[in-house]
């Protein structure tokens, strides 16, 4: 029988900076993200790890982050549907998709 060593679960900052590192290193050749939310979903990371740390209930997606597509809105972010119309638009309302995403703790990373 094989032991394994289990790994201490990743922070949620560290989660966030690993995908954010895998975005910058592949976005250039695929172009599959039109922005990329850094500081943004950093801040959330930073507070969810804050919430974890003082105790807080850990929510299903906890610190997970996502990518959302560009025609689903997430409030201040682009919402461009790759329509050249669209190209600066942010709306002010998160879709409700994406609202229950975030209240099980995800964190959009980029669009």
């Amino acid at each position: 029988m094989t032991a394994r060593v289990q790994e201490a679960p990743k922070t949620c900052v560290a989660q966030v900076r690993e995908a954010l590192d895998r975005i910058e290193a592949l976005n250039g050749d695929i172009n599959a993200c039109v922005e990329v939310l850094s500081e943004r979903s950093l801040e959330q990371a930073r507070v969810a790890d804050q919430q974890l740390e003082d105790g807080r209930t850990r929510r299903p997606l906890k610190g997970v982050p996502i990518v959302v597509k560009v025609n689903i809105d997430v409030a201040g972010s682009l919402s461009t549907a790759s329509m050249p119309g669209f190209a600066d638009w942010r709306p002010e309302t998160t879709a409700p998709v994406v609202t229950k995403l975030i209240e099980a703790g995800a964190i959009v990373v980029a669009k």
